[in-house]
């Protein structure tokens, strides 16, 4: 609001949050892909993820298995998801309902919808691990660090701050190796 942001990551469910959150941003932001580093390089990322599990204790299994189709299949609450919270359902035979060609005046009246469905297949694969939080603390922390190094040496070009760049991964690298070591589950033991 105050001018001090030049861009910001923005999967399809933080777009409701700016709605609600900063309305007066209202036709003064816009979407656009990520840019590509590299030639044929992908312009789209991942941010979190989503998975719908039915516990073993379930009293009536297939009635909690009808429950969960309906909600990822039904074309009713694709739509419903979409207008309420901007999420764009996983399911393709849903891409081609009209609500996700509708336009956002919040964002300059862009097709939002058909512009994350033309990047949905390029999103990468998420695993998940306990390490992934602490995985992103210490990128920042890598990234500072190069903040810092870029200050104190007053070097400001990507390429002579490549070196330290690298230096700094390896650092955090190793800690997360040794966070992930600690892990029983992988461990030498751990198949016995």
């Amino acid at each position: 609001v105050e001018g001090y942001a030049l861009c910001f990551l923005m999967p399809d469910w933080m777009c409701n949050i700016w709605k609600e959150q900063i309305p007066q941003l209202a036709g003064k932001s816009r979407l656009r892909e990520l840019p590509a580093f590299e030639a044929d390089g992908r312009h789209t990322s991942v941010w979190g993820g989503s998975m719908l599990g039915i516990p073993k204790t379930t009293h009536d299994p297939d009635a909690a298995w009808a429950i969960a189709k309906r909600l990822y299949l039904s074309d009713e609450l694709a739509r419903a998801l979409y207008a309420k919270t901007d999420i764009v359902t996983p399911i393709r035979r849903h891409w081609s309902d009209p609500v996700f060609a509708e336009p956002d005046p919040f964002y300059c009246g862009q097709a939002k919808g058909l512009m994350y469905i033309e990047h949905a297949p390029d999103v990468p694969a998420r695993t998940s691990s306990p390490l992934n939080r602490q995985a992103v603390y210490y990128l920042s922390d890598a990234a500072m660090g190069v903040l810092e190094y870029a200050e104190r040496t007053e070097t400001y070009d990507a390429a002579s701050l490549e070196a330290e760049a690298v230096r700094q991964l390896s650092i955090v690298q190793g800690l997360l190796a040794e966070q992930a070591e600690r892990n029983v589950f992988l461990g030498e033991g751990a198949a016995q």
